[in-house]
């Protein structure tokens, strides 16, 4: 397997631990209910993703711990997200899966096709769908839709249950 797609595998893997620790830390510090299930079952889907991405990480011989530089990511995305209003906080993570983590995760999948191990194969397209399932339920939430963590909710073996509010 080439370089880039075991550096894009540990990528993706490591954002899940970033993102899980953000959701985390806002999820402490958060009152209202609704948020508190959002943020929930935001935080549950980068655990259950990064569990899930954990045997192929293994297979491939790549590393399952905490990268050395995940600590000062995550205080980095803490300190830009903490303080803002939920809606400007929605809109951000929302803008940064459409327009960071979507794209360079399709181009993770795509090396991982030109490459052709089928377990760096359906890893990085599990990923897109992962991306996709986050945008689909920020921009389901900024629409004020009822229950808008259903993709997420679909592909959470343990769901948080219940629509908020």
């Amino acid at each position: 397997m080439t370089t880039k797609v075991t550096d894009g595998l540990i990528e993706v893997y490591q954002g899940e631990w970033r993102g899980e620790l953000v959701l985390d830390a806002l999820l402490a510090n958060c009152r209202d209910p609704q948020q508190r299930r959002i943020l929930a079952t935001l935080a549950q889907f980068e655990a259950e993703t990064r569990i899930r991405l954990r045997p192929t990480m293994v297979q491939l011989g790549l590393p399952t711990t905490m990268g050395d530089d995940v600590p000062a990511a995550f205080a980095l995305s803490f300190a830009r997200l903490k303080d803002l209003p939920w809606l400007a906080f929605v809109e951000t993570v929302r803008d940064g899966i459409r327009d960071v983590f979507i794209p360079r995760y399709r181009q993770i999948a795509d090396l991982a096709v030109e490459d052709g191990d089928p377990l760096a194969i359906a890893a990085t397209h599990y990923m897109v769908i992962h991306e996709v399932a986050l945008l689909d339920a920020l921009d389901r939430l900024l629409r004020g839709e009822a229950n808008p963590t259903r993709a997420i909710d679909a592909l959470l073996h343990f769901p948080m249950g219940g629509a908020p509010g």
